[in-house]
């Protein structure tokens, strides 16, 4: 393979790792915006240490934004927490559309639309074995 081709390939790889990391901009605000942070003692910032996160129905939601919200450092995660980053994300935007019974091929709302991205996205991302780690 010519360096050409590998300077394509390369920046092409790094492309679809932004993609990764802008896509979870929206799932990190629906996310903290559903999110009890008054009731919460950590303001939402998971503390796995702390029983009380352990036993919070907000567990799950909390513990990914405190790995993959605005605060965490994305551009060194991981191929594998980026895909797992993501799935759980088209997992939590899915049930929100779901619950508001909107037909996610067809609609156009905001939800809908990053849904569609996400899985095409994810999809591309899961079928090439690196996406620029």
């Amino acid at each position: 393979m010519s360096e050409t081709e590998v300077t394509s390939e390369s920046h092409e790889h790094h492309t679809v790792r932004e993609q990764i990391i802008a896509l979870l901009t929206y799932p990190q605000t629906l996310l903290q915006a559903k999110l009890h942070l008054e009731e919460c003692t950590h303001g939402g910032l998971y503390a796995r240490g702390d029983r009380l996160c352990h036993e919070c129905e907000d567990k799950p939601e909390c513990e990914w934004l405190f790995h993959f919200g605005e605060y965490a450092s994305l551009a060194d995660k991981s191929e594998t927490e980026l895909l797992q980053a993501i799935e759980f994300a088209l997992d939590y935007v899915n049930a929100d559309v779901v619950r508001r019974e909107h037909d996610s091929t067809h609609c156009d709302c905001e939800s809908c639309n990053w849904l569609r991205r996400g899985q095409q996205l994810f999809d591309a991302a899961a079928a090439d074995s690196s996406i620029g780690c």
